[in-house]
């Protein structure tokens, strides 16, 4: 099925820096356990149906599908096993090989994906892939009820938090680059610095492996390959040296943490910002709004959805949370702390 040639599902992402800055990203929220890093047998891992690609390049959507058919379980104790081929078609370089990380998570946010019984998907090639003909209304309707309500870009680099996304119950999405060589065995060992082939996987549980952090893995490769379909993942892949981590993220119902949070009166924030503040910036100022947003709420809930404690990470989630605000105050949308915005913020928790 796949042999030492390049082989290229999950794409690089190439959108502008600019555009990448405003995704929603784990750093804004504190909301993972503390992971207790200990051995576990073959026994003790989480199970989930293992996918066939078949050779497709579908990879990206049998992880995602495995994802959302994963949040599932967490909120009504039933997987569900997902067509990836009505995900893959809905790709945006449809009829293209492989798909991008952000756009197959916001596929997983505006579509979500219908039942495989209804569009078949296991085991099928890349142009059995690319079928949509069967694809009904009704089925469109059952896909809206497997959506994904935010998604969260996780640090790269990082099996700690990678873990602690595992541990809090989710499936992340994890794109990696190697030659099959270094990948197609049960404990994937990178031999050199040449790749020529990048794939996207699904995080399922972790262990220790030989005394080293490791991710116990889902490979759409088939149940044939690895550990029935499995493989362990040691934390060589995630050091930043090794370069062999190029995407990752998780769905969060961040909406939900928010509504659930208790909050406090508004009046009991007090905060000052003397400067401006945007997408990028980390600093104490920024943690104070967070705070202060999480007070304020909407039609759709509160502002921010302070989980634990604010991060002081202005990223995608307060970006959005300040253009709520300036709706709120009836300015112009701006997703910045400046000018108007900033002295209305001023004025209100003065």
């Amino acid at each position: 099925m796949f042999d030492d040639n390049e082989i290229n599902g999950a794409l690089d992402d190439t959108r502008p820096e600019e555009e990448k800055a405003k995704d929603f990203r784990m750093e804004e929220l504190v909301c993972a356990p503390v992971v207790e890093w200990k051995e576990k047998t073959q026994d003790e891992w989480k199970k989930y149906p293992i996918f066939g690609q078949d050779g497709s390049s579908s990879c990206v959507a049998q992880g995602t599908c495995k994802s959302l058919g994963a949040n599932n379980e967490r909120e009504e104790g039933l997987f569900v096993t997902l067509s990836r081929r009505d995900f893959y078609t809905r790709r945006g370089n449809f009829p293209g090989l492989g798909m991008i990380g952000a756009d197959a998570a916001n596929i997983a946010v505006n579509f979500g994906a219908t039942l495989d019984a209804l569009m078949p998907s296991e085991g099928l090639g890349e142009a059995a892939m690319n079928v949509t003909k069967d694809r009904k209304p009704s089925f469109e309707k059952i896909g809206q009820i497997y959506r994904a309500k935010n998604w969260v870009a996780i640090p790269l680099f990082d099996i700690e938090a990678v873990a602690s996304v595992i541990a809090s119950g989710k499936v992340p999405i994890m794109f990696f680059k190697f030659t099959v060589a270094e990948w197609d065995q049960p404990v994937p060992q990178i031999l050199g610095t040449y790749v020529n082939s990048h794939h996207c996987i699904a995080g399922v549980d972790f262990t220790l492996y030989k005394g080293k952090k490791a991710i116990i893995i889902d490979d759409s490769w088939g149940k044939n390959r690895g550990l029935n379909g499995q493989r362990i993942l040691t934390e060589d892949w995630f050091k930043k040296e090794n370069n062999r981590n190029t995407w990752a993220n998780y769905f969060e119902d961040l909406q939900l943490i928010a509504s659930n949070e208790l909050k406090q009166p508004a009046d009991a924030a007090k905060c000052y910002l003397p400067t401006d503040l945007s997408v990028g910036v980390r600093s104490d100022a920024v943690a104070q709004m967070q705070r202060c947003l999480g007070y304020l709420k909407d039609a759709a809930g509160y502002l921010f959805p302070l989980t634990q404690a604010p991060t002081g990470y202005f990223g995608g989630i307060t970006r959005d949370a300040v253009k709520r605000f300036e709706a709120k105050g009836e300015l112009p949308i701006t997703g910045k702390m400046a000018g108007a915005t900033r002295a209305l913020f001023n004025d209100l928790f003065k």
